[in-house]
C-alpha cells in the first residue's frame, strides 16, 4: 500500500510539471522527499537513508567531473573558433540539391564531436534550420535530420555525456563501447543517409546563408589552427586515453588559442570556462555560438545526482519490489532486450530525462542481463536513443525549441527509430540461434 502511494505522488508529480511546463527538477526534488518519506515510514533513520543517498551517488560520481569538463570543452571550443572554423567551412560544402542529407551528416559531424544533441542542434542546428528556410526548403523534413544527426552523437561519441554515464553505471570501458555502438549503427545510419538523400531539393542558391556566416570569418581567426583542440582530441581517443585527461587537454589547448590567436583576456576567459562563452556582438549569426560552461552543467548535474539517490534508495528498499517481478516475468517470456525497451520507453515517459529513464531501466534489468558489456550496449540502443522518442522528454522537447521545430518533425528522424528496431531484429535473431543451438 505504501509502496503504491509513493509511486503514485511520484507520477503525479511529474504529470503536474508536464502540464503546467515547470521545470522537471522540482517533479524530481519532490519526488525524492516521498520517497525519503517512504524510508522514514518503513523505519529506515536519517544515518541510513543518506547512506542510500551515497549508495547510488557513488556509482556515478566519476561522471559528475567529466560533465563540468564537458561544459568547460563546449565554452573553449567556442572560444576558440574551433566550432565557427567547422560551421563556416562545413557549410560551404553543404550540396543545396542534397540539403537534407547533408544537414544530417553535418549534425552527426558536429553532434560526433561535442558528444552532445543540445550542443549541435544549438549550433549547426540553427544554422541549418536558418538555411533551409531561406531556401524555401520543409522545415518538418529539414528539423527531422538535424535530430537524427544530433542523436547520433549524443549516443556514439566518447564525449557524449550519456555515453558516459552509462560507461560509469555499468563499470564498462567507454571506447569499447563506442565500437560496438558504431557497429551496430552502422546499418541504421546507411539507411537514414538513403532516405534523406531521397528527399531531393531544387537547385537552389545558398548565397543568402553563406553571406550570413561571412561574419564568422570576421568575428574570428579562422586558421586551421584552431582545430588544434579537435584534432588533439581525436588522436587521443585513438590511443584510449582516459577521458578526463583527453577532455583536460582539449581544454587547455583550446583555451590557449583562444587568448594568443582570438585575442581574449585572461578574465574574459575564465568567465568564459563558468558561465559559458557569450560573444561581444550584436551579430544574430555569431550570437548563436553562445553557450556552454560549467554553469551549463549545473542543472543536468542535480538531475543526475537526484536520479542516483533514487538508485540508492530502490536498490536498499522494496519499493519497486513489484514492478521489479513483473519486468523479470516479461523478459523470461520474450527477450531480455525487446523487455528491456518497452522498459525504455516506459521509463523515458516518466523520467522525463534520459539520466532518470537510464538509472530506472538499469536497476530492473541488472539482475536480468548479468554480463555489464551486453547490458551498457542494451541500453545505449534503447533508453538513451528512445528518449527521443518522447515528446515532453528533455532530450527531444529542448532541442526542438532550441531550433524551432514542432513535435511532427520526429516523423522524419529516422535514425531515432531505425537504430532500436534493427538491434531488437539483431539481439532476437541471435537469441533465437542460441536457442536453436542449445536444443540440438
Amino acid at each position: 500500500m505504501a509502496e503504491g502511494i509513493t509511486l503514485l505522488l511520484f507520477l503525479l508529480q511529474i504529470c503536474l510539471c508536464i502540464m503546467t511546463g515547470r521545470d522537471i527538477l522540482y517533479a524530481l526534488a519532490g519526488s525524492l522527499l516521498c520517497f525519503s518519506t517512504y524510508c522514514f515510514y518503513r523505519g529506515h533513520s536519517v544515518k541510513q537513508l543518506f547512506r542510500m543517498w551515497m549508495i547510488g551517488i557513488k556509482r556515478i560520481k566519476g561522471i559528475l567531473i567529466i560533465l563540468m569538463l564537458i561544459g568547460m570543452l563546449t565554452a573553449t571550443w567556442r572560444s576558440s573558433g574551433a566550432i565557427s572554423f567547422m560551421v563556416y567551412h562545413g557549410i560551404h560544402i553543404i550540396s543545396p540539391k542534397y540539403f537534407i542529407l547533408s544537414v544530417f551528416l553535418c549534425c552527426s559531424f558536429v553532434s560526433f564531436l561535442l558528444g552532445s544533441c543540445f550542443g549541435s542542434s544549438g549550433t549547426v542546428g540553427v544554422l541549418c534550420m536558418t538555411m533551409g528556410y531561406t531556401m524555401g526548403i520543409n522545415p518538418v523534413v529539414t528539423a527531422g535530420a538535424i535530430i537524427s544527426g544530433a542523436f547520433f552523437g549524443d549516443r556514439s561519441s566518447p564525449m557524449s555525456s550519456s555515453a558516459l554515464l552509462v560507461a560509469e553505471l555499468t563499470r564498462t570501458d567507454i571506447y569499447e563501447t563506442v565500437i560496438k555502438m558504431l557497429k551496430t549503427a552502422f546499418i541504421p545510419f546507411t539507411i537514414s543517409c538513403f532516405l534523406y538523400y531521397l528527399h531531393t531539393t531544387e537547385q537552389v542558391s545558398n548565397a543568402e546563408i553563406l553571406q550570413k556566416i561571412e561574419s564568422f570569418q570576421q568575428f574570428f581567426t579562422l586558421s586551421p589552427i584552431v582545430c588544434i583542440p579537435v584534432v588533439l582530441m581525436i588522436l587521443l581517443s585513438a590511443f584510449r586515453t582516459p577521458i578526463q585527461i583527453i577532455m583536460s587537454c582539449s581544454v587547455l589547448c583550446a583555451s590557449v588559442i583562444s587568448v594568443m590567436i582570438q585575442k581574449m583576456t585572461l578574465s574574459s576567459l575564465l568567465r568564459c570556462i563558468i558561465f559559458g562563452f557569450r560573444p561581444d556582438s550584436q551579430d544574430a549569426t555569431i550570437l548563436l555560438l553562445s553557450g556552454g560552461g560549467i554553469a551549463s552543467m549545473i542543472r543536468v548535474i542535480f538531475i543526475i545526482i537526484i536520479s542516483a539517490c533514487y538508485l540508492g534508495i530502490f536498490q536498499q528498499t522494496p519499493l519497486l519490489s513489484r514492478i521489479n517481478h513483473i519486468v523479470t516475468v516479461f523478459a523470461n517470456k520474450t527477450t531480455s532486450f525487446f523487455a528491456l525497451m518497452i522498459t525504455s520507453i516506459f521509463m523515458n515517459m516518466i523520467g522525463c530525462n534520459q539520466s532518470l529513464g537510464t538509472m530506472l531501466t538499469l536497476h530492473f534489468f541488472e539482475p536480468i542481463v548479468p554480463d555489464k558489456k551486453v547490458l551498457a550496449l542494451y541500453l545505449e540502443n534503447s533508453c538513451i536513443i528512445i528518449a527521443g522518442w518522447i515528446p515532453w522528454n528533455i532530450m527531444l522537447s529542448v532541442p526542438l525549441a532550441t531550433i524551432g521545430a514542432e513535435v511532427n518533425s520526429l516523423r522524419y528522424a529516422y535514425f531515432v527509430f531505425l537504430l532500436p528496431f534493427y538491434f531488437l531484429l539483431v539481439d532476437t535473431i541471435s537469441v533465437k540461434k542460441k536457442q536453436s543451438s542449445n536444443i540440438m
